[in-house]
C-alpha cells in the first residue's frame, strides 16, 4: 500500500502565507482522497505492482480514474515535501549561480518564471521546475490536472506548485496571484537542490 508522506510540521506553521485550514484541507481532505482511491484501484483491477515505483505504474496501461488518482497521489506527496515554514531561502551560493545560468537574477528570475508558469495554468494544474539531464537545463513549465507524463527519464521534477483552486481559494479567493507569491515564500530550496544533486548523483552510479 502507498502511504501518505508524513508533515514535518503542524497546520498552522505556515501562517500567514498558507492558512491553516487549508493546509489541513489540502493534506487531510485532498491529499488523503488520492492516496485512499489509488490504494483501492489498484486492489481492485487487480493490479500487481511489485517493487514499481508510482511513476513507474503510472506509465503502463491504467484506466483514466487510477491515473488521476495515481497523479493526484504522487503530485502532492512531492508538493508537501518541498514546504518549510521558514522558507529557508538562504539558498547555497553555488546553487544559486548554478540557476543563473538558466534565470535571469538567478532565484530572483526563477521566482518570476515560476509565478507566470503558475498564473498561465488555465484551471486546474501544476507549475514545474524541471531538469533536462540530457541538455543540462532547468526550466519551468505547467501542466493540467493531475497529469505526470512530462516526467521522464531525461526530464526530472525538482519542484511543483500545486495551483488547483483546492490549494489557495479559501483564504486568498481570486487571488491567485497573491496566493502563489506568497506560497513560494515557504519552499524549501534545500530540498530543491538535493532533489538536483540526487538526480546527478544517480548519473553518476
Amino acid at each position: 500500500m502507498f502511504e501518505m508522506i508524513k508533515l514535518k510540521y503542524p497546520y498552522d506553521a505556515f501562517e500567514p502565507f498558507i492558512d491553516t485550514e487549508t493546509m489541513q484541507v489540502h493534506y487531510e481532505g485532498h491529499y488523503a482522497s488520492y492516496t485512499k482511491n489509488f490504494n483501492e484501484k489498484m486492489i481492485d483491477e487487480g493490479l500487481c505492482y511489485g517493487d514499481l515505483s508510482v511513476l513507474e505504474i503510472l506509465k503502463e496501461t491504467l484506466s483514466s480514474y487510477t491515473y488521476n488518482q495515481g497523479g493526484g497521489y504522487w503530485n502532492h506527496g512531492f508538493y508537501f515535501e518541498a514546504l518549510n515554514p521558514s522558507g529557508n531561502e538562504e539558498i547555497s551560493i553555488k546553487f544559486n549561480s548554478y540557476l543563473s545560468n538558466f534565470f535571469y537574477n538567478g532565484m530572483e528570475g526563477l521566482r518570476g518564471d515560476l509565478v507566470a508558469k503558475c498564473m498561465n495554468v488555465f484551471g486546474s494544474g501544476y507549475a514545474w521546475l524541471m531538469f533536462d539531464t540530457i541538455d543540462r537545463q532547468i526550466f519551468c513549465m505547467g501542466t493540467k490536472n493531475q497529469d505526470v507524463n512530462h516526467i521522464t527519464a531525461r526530464y526530472q521534477p525538482l519542484l511543483n506548485i500545486d495551483v488547483w483552486e483546492h490549494a489557495y481559494y479559501l483564504k486568498y479567493k481570486n487571488k491567485k496571484r497573491d496566493a502563489i507569491e506568497n506560497h513560494i515564500k515557504v519552499i524549501d530550496w534545500s530540498v530543491v537542490e538535493g532533489r538536483l544533486k540526487n538526480i546527478i548523483a544517480k548519473e553518476r552510479g
